[in-house]
């Protein structure tokens, strides 16, 4: 900075600093408070921002584009009040299905037939929130039933999540080709970092009227 640099700069703060001693009367004659001027951030205009623009004075940059910056901001605080979940599902066929015993009778072609308990692990992406589970059967017989159910375990502390969802017909009744749908979700939120998940079938006798073709899991997420 050259002296007539200097010299401005300095006359420059000396009429701001003046301005500060303005009695208080006619500073609230002068305007409204202006937070942009107020370079501290403390509520008040006062000398220390003065000094700070007097300190500034003959510098020179890229300005900032407040408008632009407000209007960002604004855009971007509206785009999260109005983000609506994703929703997408998993299938699991019947092939994917295995018996808890080695079970010579049970057989899988579109659909699954067999007595007993069988399972089939499945893998969510993380962090999705499960909001539905729907099994499609058949169950044409007067006595029996089946039960599929989603179950889970958190591998930390060897403790079981319980049955998450659980859809089943009645040992008397029959309802045919069926979806059997529940929306009752227990432990919705998973978690791949500590739990496993596990879809649980339970065919009460084997029979080629009592079946599962296959299980659907929604779940929903935001991107």
């Amino acid at each position: 900075m050259n002296k007539r640099q200097f010299g401005i700069a300095t006359l420059f703060s000396l009429i701001l600093l003046t301005m500060v001693f303005i009695p208080l009367a006619h500073q609230q004659d002068g305007g409204l408070y202006e937070p942009w001027i107020d370079t501290n951030d403390d509520g008040i205009i006062d000398v220390h921002d003065l000094q700070a623009l007097g300190s500034a004075y003959g510098t020179s940059g890229t300005p900032i584009n407040k408008t632009a910056l407000l209007l960002e901001l604004q855009s971007r605080l509206e785009a999260l009040e109005t983000r609506v979940p994703k929703k997408s599902n998993i299938s699991i066929s019947a092939t994917a299905f295995i018996p808890q015993d080695n079970l010579e009778t049970y057989s899988v072609t579109n659909y699954l037939i067999g007595a007993g308990f069988f399972y089939a692990a499945i893998q969510f992406p993380h962090e999705v929130n499960i909001t539905k589970m729907t099994a499609y059967i058949t169950d044409s017989v007067t006595i029996g039933y089946l039960t599929v159910t989603l179950t889970g375990m958190n591998l930390t502390n060897w403790v079981s999540l319980g049955n998450m969802a659980i859809v089943q017909t009645e040992w008397s009744g029959a309802v045919g080709k069926a979806a059997l749908s529940t929306t009752s979700i227990a432990n919705a939120r998973v978690d791949n970092d500590n739990c496993a998940y596990t879809i649980r079938l339970y065919l009460s006798s084997q029979n080629d009227n009592l079946n599962l073709y296959g299980v659907v899991i929604e779940y929903e997420y935001l991107a």
